[in-house]
């Protein structure tokens, strides 16, 4: 869930079916509208102005959520854009000038956490078979 920014209302994914949708519940009236379909992933974040941002797990999108169905557009990285792999999480500062995006290395080599022992900071370079 996501608090919808200057509404009194928050966000939620609908996943009953495919396409998923990103629903809207009204605080005041406990109304519940559809906003948008969401294609290409299953996490948003909100800007202060209303956008509304989504991943593919390597690219980023935003659709605008005063324009229903206007669609989604790709965000222009301008930097570090090698670095989006396997995204999982986004959010976005309350002046909107800064995006903070969670990756996930261990999606891609999955065989690296098996053998791998967690320490409680991060992982171990010993393999389990080395122990």
């Amino acid at each position: 869930m996501h608090k919808i920014p200057n509404e009194r209302a928050f966000s939620f994914i609908q996943r009953s079916d495919k396409p998923y949708k990103i629903m809207k519940y009204n605080t005041a009236t406990g109304e519940i509208s559809e906003l948008e379909t969401i294609t290409q992933g299953e996490d948003i974040a909100w800007t202060p102005d209303g956008k509304i941002l989504t991943t593919n797990g390597t690219n980023l999108f935003f659709t605008n959520s005063s324009k229903p169905g206007s669609g989604w557009l790709p965000v222009e990285i301008t930097a570090g854009a090698d670095l989006l792999k396997s995204v999982t999480r986004m959010a976005v500062s309350p002046k909107g000038d800064k995006i903070a995006i969670v990756v996930s290395e261990y999606e891609q080599v999955p065989a690296i956490h098996d053998r791998c022992l967690h320490d409680g900071a991060g992982f171990s370079t010993k393999r389990r078979e080395d122990l």
